[in-house]
């Protein structure tokens, strides 16, 4: 039976009278890695500096590695490695320079450790640059360098693959992959680009306007992320109409371009064509599709 790495139970946090999360609970087990999606505002960030001991939570309870004792979760955020916010590096220093200075502050005594995470990220040729000739990409890819220097147990990454290029993108997943299955490293990570998360993510938290909506396996999720029928038409209201009173279908989704997607009687295009035809309505197309995360996180949020 897997350990529990992190738990968060009725967890609020409110600046001023604004609560940025409400009553949210999460879990966390050891060898996960498990994707926070959300859209801008949703409280990710702030739910991320709470684990990382940033920030403190109004009302709830956090269980680091099953602890919620306050002197030992400060002892076991020592065992968590964070990337949260632009970290200050020293800018006339080298990526090399600058994480000597912090392993030096954070007590490590393995100073081959450098190169080691240096590699890892993809860093270890930039020699004598200096961080303030670094681009946007290879700052983040030294973020993440010292938030690994520790060899963390748990990896909190609050978008890390912003500023990558497509290249870096692939480096970066295939970095995180090796982490969780070579060293059993347990990684929370944000993304803006949901269909990323889908190619490493093995359990999900959806979050919106600071409220836990559902926390999902990826397995279980491709099994409710089914395929659904795409159809193009010029009325789509009054097909709609159609569909609910004739088929007796409920569960479809209107959108602005025109478009219908149907999520039941997958197998009944004929008769939803010759449905629109008897009725004199244009049907422009009709196309199987599955269901995307971002379409599974949208259709959650209108649902909640």
């Amino acid at each position: 039976m897997k350990d529990s790495v992190l738990r968060m139970e009725h967890i609020t946090k409110k600046y001023k009278e604004n609560a940025v999360l409400m009553d949210v609970n999460l879990h966390i087990m050891r060898g996960e890695i498990y994707g926070l999606v959300g859209n801008n505002g949703a409280g990710k960030t702030t739910l991320m500096r709470l684990i990382a001991g940033q920030s403190f939570a109004d009302e709830g309870s956090i269980y680091l590695f099953d602890s919620n004792e306050e002197k030992k979760n400060a002892e076991y955020r020592k065992r968590m490695g964070a990337l949260i916010e632009e970290p200050a590096f020293h800018l006339g220093m080298t990526a090399g320079q600058n994480l000597e200075y912090f392993r030096i502050q954070f007590g490590i005594p393995e100073k081959n450790r450098i190169h080691e995470v240096l590699s890892m990220v993809g860093l270890k040729d930039t020699g004598k640059k200096k961080v303030s000739q670094f681009s946007l990409g290879m700052k983040q890819r030294l973020g993440i360098a010292l938030s690994l220097l520790h060899s963390p147990e748990l990896l909190i990454l609050d978008e890390p693959i912003n500023g990558l290029d497509p290249a870096g993108i692939l480096e970066m997943r295939q970095m995180l992959l090796m982490l969780n299955r070579k060293h059993n490293t347990t990684i929370m990570i944000s993304s803006h680009i949901l269909a990323e998360l889908e190619n490493i993510v093995t359990c999900y938290g959806f979050l919106s306007r600071g409220r836990m909506l559902e926390e999902i396996t990826s397995q279980a999720l491709a099994e409710k992320c089914a395929s659904f029928l795409n159809i193009f038409v010029d009325q789509p209201e009054k097909l709609c109409r159609l569909l609910e009173k004739e088929l007796g279908y409920k569960d479809f989704k209107v959108y602005p371009d025109q478009c219908i997607h149907l999520y039941e009687g997958l197998e009944d295009g004929n008769k939803i064509c010759e449905l629109a035809i008897r009725e004199n309505i244009s049907l422009n197309g009709l196309e199987k599709r599955r269901m995307s995360l971002e379409n599974y996180y949208m259709k959650l949020v209108e649902e909640c």
